[in-house]
């Protein structure tokens, strides 16, 4: 994983020890950094895999910035392509999140003509992002601790006990008072007064049931899986593709469309058969 902090710079103080306490924690295994830092916000992130594809996006003519962190899948080739989708997301975000993007991924962003930051979850939440909301503005970061040092946040008893017994906090809450995680399909936006507006920008509710007889239906489902292994590994193809299969129905389905869609792979099989 990469690791980022992100927030606003109304108290410089602040910053200086959120990014201090947040470089204290980086592993040295960082093989490179993006950093945007404007008048009304900043975001330092550092990539530990170069396999990640993490992207600092740097808007044309403004101090806007949209930072991708994880694997994300997205079919853009040139910095012009980069451009438009900053456009868009600052346009419509909860339209590019359901339609333009897929994989594994967290989206962090800062409209500076809004005054608004954004923070996105992908459909699993594979990607670690939490927040915590200040008199200074929001900060941001991969990991509850640093929001917790920084803050000097109190221990939440229950967030805790969750921890304890569970192994996982469930929902939004942490161990901490205050600092809160991202869920699922979740888009957070926080204006420059910290106003917090939640809302998820998928829901199983918003599809439509598949309607045809039982081969049909297989088919449509069998085509539009066809289709994710193809786009994803051919966003990954550079850097390869790993993949932990537990020898299930759904593995052997996988190793079998990549057979029929054509793409050379390598199965390693351990344990008892």
């Amino acid at each position: 994983m990469s690791y980022f902090i992100a927030g606003g710079t109304k108290n410089t103080d602040v910053k200086r020890r959120a990014i201090e306490i947040f470089e204290g924690l980086v592993p040295i295994t960082c093989h490179k950094e993006l950093v945007a830092d404007t008048d009304g916000s900043y975001a330092h992130c550092h990539v530990c895999n170069k396999v990640i594809g993490d992207k600092l996006i740097e808007q044309d003519g403004t101090n806007s910035w949209l930072l991708l962190v994880g694997a994300p899948v997205l079919e853009f080739q040139t910095d012009k392509d980069w451009q438009g989708f900053a456009d868009e997301y600052f346009t419509d975000p909860k339209k590019v999140l359901r339609n333009k993007i897929d994989g594994h991924f967290s989206v962090i962003a800062y409209d500076s003509t809004k005054g608004i930051f954004y923070i996105a979850s992908d459909w699993h939440s594979l990607i670690p992002t939490y927040y915590a909301i200040t008199e200074y503005g929001p900060l941001i970061c991969s990991a509850e601790l640093p929001l917790a040092k920084i803050l000097q946040r109190k221990p939440d008893k229950f967030g805790f006990a969750q921890a304890i017994h569970n192994g996982v906090v469930w929902g939004e809450r942490t161990r901490f008072k205050g600092v809160y995680k991202l869920e699922p399909c979740v888009l957070v936006q926080i204006d420059s007064s910290n106003n917090v507006r939640k809302e998820r920008y998928w829901e199983p509710a918003n599809e439509t049931i598949w309607k045809g007889t039982f081969d049909e239906i297989m088919q449509r489902w069998l085509t539009v899986m066809r289709e994710t292994i193809r786009t994803f590994t051919d966003n990954r193809c550079d850097a390869g593709v790993s993949s932990d299969l537990t020898g299930g129905e759904d593995s052997r389905l996988v190793v079998a469309l990549l057979h029929d869609i054509g793409l050379s792979f390598c199965v390693r099989v351990a344990g008892e058969p």
